[in-house]
């Protein structure tokens, strides 16, 4: 290389790998710590879309919320599997206690989890439960041999894809008294949970929208390469799912839901007053 002079070398720096690791470390821990901690009572929100996020070994249980106007709000993580009980319901109850209404009606899309639906009944008053159909395929295809599980899959994405929710339900019902013979195991699957499967087609969304509502997909992001120790690794696991949060956030004006996949607002929905004690219309106003 050439010499590029006294100055220069004077001014010139560099900055090493673990410096810049140290550094992007403290930002998202720093930035995971504000949207943890964020309030959440100015919003107001139509949607509440709750699924696992895998990060190598490790998965995070992740809360995203869609407003009237289609604006996507990430909420909130919590290290775990959206199969205990425990892990889901202490997030949920942290976002009640961050102002989030849980009295008003919610539409709630979760996949097939029985503890994560134990968890949105305890903590929201009146939600509108919808499960994943592609989980619920994926249930009922490996109770199945390999030549009847496409078979199958095939007649139940059609049923999905049906005009009226009661045409989707006679039609998986037909199937499963079908399978109840040979495959009982299989059918008792299909008709578990059956009617939350179809709950975007009885509220008659847009098919874009149905579509994005109805199949949840987890992601998975491999860290099997990295030589941390298991501790280290959980929680850059943590920090990892709550940058992609910050940085969603951040964007999220400029990639909302588009206005035709977006949920008809109601014809006169007069907005609820709240008042300290954060419950919708309560007597405190009253007696005043």
């Amino acid at each position: 290389m050439e010499p590029v002079g006294q100055r220069v070398e004077r001014a010139a720096g560099s900055t090493s790998k673990s410096a810049v690791s140290r550094r992007f470390v403290a930002a998202t821990e720093i930035a995971l710590g504000e949207l943890l901690a964020a309030p959440l009572d100015g919003l107001d929100l139509v949607a509440l879309m709750i699924d696992g996020v895998h990060f190598g070994d490790h998965l995070c249980v992740v809360a995203l919320g869609i407003g009237i106007d289609g604006t996507k709000h990430p909420l909130g993580l919590a290290e775990g599997s959206t199969e205990n009980t425990s892990v889901v319901t202490d997030l949920l109850t942290g976002l009640r206690d961050r102002g989030l209404d849980t009295a008003r009606a919610i539409f709630v899309g979760i996949d097939g989890g029985k503890a994560l639906r134990a968890a949105v009944v305890q903590v929201f008053e009146h939600p509108v439960i919808a499960r994943c159909q592609l989980h619920k395929i994926r249930n009922v295809a490996d109770k199945l041999p390999d030549h009847l599980a496409s078979a199958v899959t095939k007649r139940m994405r059609k049923a999905y894809h049906a005009d009226s929710a009661l045409v989707a339900e006679a039609q998986l019902e037909a199937l499963a008294k079908e399978l109840g013979r040979t495959h009982p195991g299989a059918a008792g699957s299909l008709r578990e949970g059956m009617a939350e499967t179809l709950t975007v087609l009885r509220l008659n969304v847009p098919p874009t929208l149905a579509r994005h509502a109805a199949l949840h997909e987890q992601h998975r992001v491999d860290d099997l390469h990295r030589p941390q120790p298991f501790e280290q690794r959980e929680e850059l696991a943590e920090r990892h799912h709550g940058a992609a949060l910050v940085r969603s956030r951040d964007d999220r004006s400029s990639r909302p839901v588009p206005p035709r996949q977006r949920t008809p607002a109601p014809a006169s929905a007069p907005r609820r007053s709240r008042c300290a004690c954060r419950r919708t219309n309560c007597r405190c106003r009253a007696s005043r």
